[in-house]
């Protein structure tokens, strides 16, 4: 992400989404918990580090929210192919 746009929000929801089910799937929580989002170090680069942290805020529910369902639906999945012996 290099511009903090909606766009670039939504591209940046579905690269961490395919992220975080690829960690999920890998049997792993994802790093991305730890780490400012794509989108919101966009943010910060363009508009500093004050503005750039309130827009990471503003998207912080509804991101965390969507890595949390595609992080456990990877794991799901990981542990359907552990039952079944892959």
């Amino acid at each position: 992400m290099n511009r903090c746009t909606p766009f670039q929000h939504l591209k940046c929801v579905y690269i961490t989404g395919k992220e975080v089910f690829k960690d999920g799937r890998a049997g792993k929580s994802t790093r991305h918990w730890w780490r400012m989002s794509y989108i919101g170090r966009a943010c910060v680069d363009q508009y500093g580090t004050v503005a750039g942290n309130i827009y990471e805020g503003l998207f912080a529910i509804p991101h965390y929210s969507a890595m949390a369902v595609g992080n456990i639906v990877g794991l799901l999945a990981y542990a359907v192919d552990q039952l079944k012996g892959n």
